[in-house]
């Protein structure tokens, strides 16, 4: 359990400090990401960030990486929502259609992070997170990448 300054474990506890501590819980029901969105889902609420659906393409860790630095880059909850682009309601349920769907949201979602935060580019590019990333090519050179994807 976690109480206001410390986390009781199976053998002990860790004490922590509040201002400077953040946990992410990482539980997950049913299909994570896919099938269970709800129409108007917001990931940012006040207070509280709402993890969950995919926005990277069969890729949680990605998807999470890039919530924790758009709630690192920006102040508004409107402006942080504004950026992802979701699968939700009828559009999430599993049909041959979703991933289809699930790619075009992802493109949406990375476009209008970098038209609203340029500098976002070199993070989606480097993220270690990322499987397109130039840090997972043999040399992290951007040549490779480029001739991978383009011959």
């Amino acid at each position: 359990s976690i109480g206001a300054s410390d986390m009781t474990l199976e053998r002990g506890s860790l004490s922590f400090s509040n201002s400077q501590t953040i946990f992410v819980d990482c539980m997950v029901e049913g299909f994570y990401g896919y099938g269970n969105v709800k129409e108007g889902f917001k990931i940012f609420e006040p207070g509280r960030v709402n993890l969950g659906p995919l926005f990277m393409v069969f890729n949680p860790s990605f998807s999470s990486a890039i919530t924790a630095y758009v709630e690192s880059t920006f102040v508004s909850d409107k402006v942080k929502n504004s950026i992802f682009f979701l699968l939700a309601g009828k559009y999430s349920l599993g049909t041959p259609t979703t991933m289809l769907g699930g790619v075009y949201a992802q493109m949406k979602t990375m476009n209008a992070l970098m038209k609203l935060h340029p500098p976002a580019a070199k993070f989606l590019l480097y993220s270690r997170t990322n499987p397109d990333s130039v840090n997972n090519r043999a040399g992290g050179s951007l040549l490779k990448l480029m001739w991978a994807l383009f011959g």
